[in-house]
């Protein structure tokens, strides 16, 4: 339930049945019933306040006792009771056997509109509150537009790695002679390679970092602002996008050894 309460529990001893009554309840009567009938409006505390009477009828016995309203759901869209309260009524005034099996579930999640939700409850058969899952379909467009933008990011990653490996050739076949110069002197390629793979992969290694970090504070900013709209993410960056990271940061170094190397042979066998 939505409503945590000190006063929800009963006894045949107590003073008065508590009730859980729905939001809806009091919504329609301040600003229908009450506007229609020249009544005051309501407050949630002054509701709590008033004891009101509850008559109990079957196997020929009347019972009369006081009964009081202890919250207000938003979830539930029934009148709630005890269970201690249902068990004793149903056998104190049950006039046959009652039925045990439940006819209503009811699930707690943290996004409603998932449309893996709204597909498993229809296989199996449930019918719900369609204004709880009116966003599945919102979803399924998101979801789809999501998986476009990921392809489109991965054709532009894959261009720049591209532009990545050309931008090294060209860096490298404006200074070969200075690489030449130094190759005669005596400098080894594998220091060369080391010397351009710190000039070359250590902004990006730079740039992957501060990227990662950025979408870390956005992230958890961003699911801040979203919690007030009742829609839920993860606050914490996931692991897929630090693992896709690290990988994205070996290919960078792999391409850019690989071009280095090969450009740096031809020079040497030269």
């Amino acid at each position: 339930m939505d409503v945590n309460t000190a006063d929800w529990h009963w006894d045949e001893q107590a003073n008065y049945l508590p009730i859980i009554v729905p939001n809806q309840f009091l919504d329609f009567y301040n600003f229908q019933y009450s506007f229609s009938q020249n009544l005051p409006q309501l407050t949630p505390q002054v509701v709590k306040m008033v004891l009101f009477k509850v008559s109990l009828q079957g196997s020929g016995k009347t019972i009369s006792m006081n009964g009081k309203v202890v919250g207000f759901s938003n979830r539930i869209s029934s009148m709630l009771v005890p269970q201690s309260f249902m068990d004793w009524a149903n056998q104190t005034f049950a006039t046959t056997e009652h039925s045990q099996n439940p006819s209503r579930v009811i699930i707690k999640t943290k996004d409603p509109g998932s449309p893996e939700l709204t597909a498993y409850l229809k296989q199996q058969g449930f019918t719900t509150d369609a204004d709880k899952t009116r966003f599945s379909r919102y979803r399924q467009v998101v979801d789809f537009v999501v998986n476009i933008s990921g392809i489109t990011g991965m054709m532009l990653l894959a261009f720049a790695l591209l532009i990545f490996t050309l931008f090294i050739q060209l860096t490298i076949e404006s200074c070969k002679e200075e690489i030449a110069l130094l190759l005669l002197l005596g400098n080894s390629p594998g220091n060369l390679t080391k010397f351009l793979m710190k000039r070359f992969f250590t902004p990006n290694l730079y740039i992957v970092l501060i990227s990662l970090l950025l979408i870390a504070v956005s992230q958890y900013l961003l699911s801040e602002w979203l919690q007030s709209k009742q829609i839920f993410i993860n606050a914490m960056i996931s692991w897929y996008s630090i693992a896709v990271a690290i990988i994205l940061l070996l290919i960078i170094a792999l391409v850019n050894y690989k071009t280095i190397q090969k450009y740096l042979g031809k020079r040497y066998t030269r």
